[in-house]
């Protein structure tokens, strides 16, 4: 426990972060996947607040659901004719796509145990093991910093993927108006 001269309090890192705080490198990275996938959803917004015309609306239509899967779902389902229409369903597909991709890992990593035992940060997916019928079986996977520096550019080419499309759409819009 950390000793502030007064009195012994337990620090964040004493408690429950102390695994994989013994990977910084890891653990920064798998913090900016988990709490910057919303930006992801953000961008996604972007392209519906554009069809829709009204921010507020868009930012009703897609967060009142719960659920990452089912926001997704909606704004496809409300994006597809319009960019259909417009020449643009096969790239409203590809993100889509990469933001199901990038919503996998960051779940992945948000419903995990973490051991820091040995040469490389490991986890369980505790929700996937508890979703089968039977014994529960917690199988710890090893996570290799290269595997998460390329999840982390997958959510950056996401990320410019979402907001080219939403500045394609407007444009798209603008032209045909």
């Amino acid at each position: 426990m950390a000793d502030n001269g007064k009195d012994a309090i337990p620090t964040l890192v004493d408690t429950i972060l102390s695994d994989i705080v013994k990977f910084p490198d890891e653990a920064a990275i798998i913090g900016r996947l988990v709490v910057g996938y919303g930006v992801i959803e953000l961008s996604l917004w972007r392209s519906l607040a554009a069809h829709m015309g009204v921010d507020e609306e868009a930012t009703r239509l897609m967060f009142q659901r719960m659920g990452e899967k089912a926001r997704i779902d909606v704004v496809e389902a409300a994006l597809r004719s319009p960019f259909v229409t417009l020449g643009m369903g096969r790239e409203l597909t590809s993100a889509i796509k990469s933001v199901h991709k990038c919503r996998e890992i960051r779940n992945r990593y948000a419903h995990t145990y973490w051991d820091g035992d040995g040469d490389f940060l490991r986890f369980a997916a505790l929700e996937k093991a508890a979703k089968g019928s039977g014994e529960i079986s917690v199988e710890l996977q090893p996570l290799p910093l290269d595997l998460l520096i390329e999840q982390e550019e997958r959510f950056v080419r996401c990320r410019a993927e979402l907001n080219a499309l939403a500045d394609a759409f407007n444009a798209a819009k603008v032209s045909m108006a």
